[in-house]
């Protein structure tokens, strides 16, 4: 009931479900289409409904995702399409997907990284203000979803197919 009408007469396949971080009442459902459309469903276990966030495209067939770890955004990895680069392409690009659940809105930022599994190609801090991900060769791109800011550093450090958030130790 939740999938779109352009989604056709597909029948889903239920890839994973994983936990909000925050809330033991939330999961999120993966389920993809033979055609390979994905979709990332919300599932309330209290009111027992299911809501579509957001359709997301798998082409590449490697994708990842995460919570924040105060469970505010999403960050999923998918393929994009463009004007210049139509589905017909065997090369789609990489996509990086924030999504905000708490003002339901979506974030695209386009990658440049050649896999995105079985790498990490982006990770939270512990505070759940900035994700840090793999942008492009030697570039590692830094976004603060919550106050629309976003950093690129660029770094000598050769390709980097996996990155991890170090937080600071505090010694007492």
């Amino acid at each position: 009931e939740s999938l779109p009408e352009t989604s056709g007469t597909n029948q889903l396949v239920m890839r994973y479900v994983i936990a909000h971080p925050t809330d033991e009442n939330l999961l999120l459902l993966m389920a993809v289409t033979q055609s390979r459309a994905g979709y990332l469903f919300l599932i309330n276990l209290d009111s027992r409904e299911a809501n579509l966030l957001f359709p997301i495209n798998i082409d590449r067939d490697e994708h990842t995702l995460g919570f924040s770890p105060d469970g505010r955004f999403l960050a999923a990895t998918a393929s994009l399409h463009q004007e210049i680069n139509p589905p017909s392409s065997n090369m789609p690009f990489g996509g990086l997907l924030i999504y905000d659940l708490h003002h339901n809105e979506l974030q695209t930022i386009l990658v440049n990284s050649d896999i995105f599994f079985p790498a990490f190609i982006f990770d939270w801090s512990s505070d759940g203000n900035w994700l840090a991900f793999v942008r492009d060769s030697n570039v590692i791109g830094l976004v603060a979803p919550a106050y629309d800011y976003q950093q690129t550093i660029i770094h000598e450090a050769g390709d980097c197919s996996s990155l991890a958030w170090i937080n600071p130790v505090t010694v007492k």
